[in-house]
């Protein structure tokens, strides 16, 4: 049986017990500047306080997260419809006169051009109808606590549901789209998805889509193992490839202090070779 001294012992607690966010952060200098550098400070700063000035505007302030017709799909009785802010109401009067005086504007040059009389209206027209707005929210508060009021425990626990997976879909689809500005290496397509998207083309028989995927699909299973083992080679080849892609991107993000993008799987594995390399140290030290 082996004992430890207090310093051995105070080392090896700094290894397990070291906070991940910690140990991710010392990854890299690089990393650690992009973080934490004071200009990223004072943009996240700003962002924060230009959030809670427009939330303070009552026709800012979100009451139900859901829209109507995720509450239909539900089968619960949608809330009422929140009122107008200020440019959406000037938009109702304003749009029909653009579109009279210039009918030859696209949509894009339409919306462009409102914007710009937008910013040039009266401000006492704009005064008139922001006091509009936070009356009509005032009143819509009203309605809307009394439509909350109304619901069954069970409605409410089912909204809550929702709205938690609504919540979860949209931080998934930034993380996603984030990825594919950072430019991630897709992942390969399968053997079949790949005899699917070669034969799917030269298959010039009726039909709709759906009956075509369904024929190829029927055709791929009766394929003997021997045709089929050129597209399960393709994916193979493929598949090795994504890998070193991947970990060459992975390498990439962490220098460049982008965690956020990287899996669970990536950041177990960072995490593990820190404490390699801290292992290692201490045991050099002693």
């Amino acid at each position: 049986m082996t004992i430890n001294t207090p310093s051995e012992s105070r080392k090896e607690s700094n290894i397990q017990h070291k906070p991940t966010a910690t140990l991710l952060s010392e990854e890299g200098v690089k990393a650690k500047k992009f973080l934490f550098s004071p200009r990223r400070r004072a943009q996240t700063e700003s962002r924060k306080q230009i959030k809670k000035k427009r939330n303070q505007l009552p026709c800012y302030q979100q009451c139900a997260f859901l829209t109507g017709k995720e509450f239909e799909k539900l089968g619960l009785k949608a809330p009422p419809k929140k009122p107008l802010v200020p440019f959406f109401m000037y938009k109702e009067e304003a749009i029909p006169k653009i579109k009279a005086e210039n009918p030859q504007l696209t949509q894009r040059e339409l919306v462009t051009k409102l914007g710009k009389e937008w910013e040039a209206y009266d401000p006492e027209k704009k005064e008139i109808l922001q006091k509009k707005s936070a009356d009509a929210f005032k009143e819509y508060k009203k309605i809307f606590a009394e439509y909350k009021n109304s619901l069954s425990p069970e409605h409410r626990a089912i909204i809550e549901k929702a709205e938690e997976k609504k919540k979860i879909i949209k931080k998934l689809k930034i993380r996603r789209n984030r990825r594919e500005e950072l430019q991630k290496p897709k992942k390969p397509l399968s053997a079949y998805s790949l005899y699917f998207c070669e034969r799917l083309h030269d298959n010039t028989d009726g039909g709709t889509q759906k009956e075509k995927m369904k024929a190829l699909a029927l055709v791929w299973k009766s394929l003997p193992a021997e045709e089929q083992r050129k597209y399960h080679e393709q994916y193979a080849k493929n598949k090795a490839q994504y890998r070193k892609d991947l970990k060459i991107w992975e390498e990439k993000m962490i220098e460049l202090g982008n965690l956020d993008v990287l899996g669970q799987k990536a950041l177990r594995k960072l995490h593990k070779e820190y404490k390699e390399k801290q292992a290692q140290k201490f045991q050099s030290d002693d």
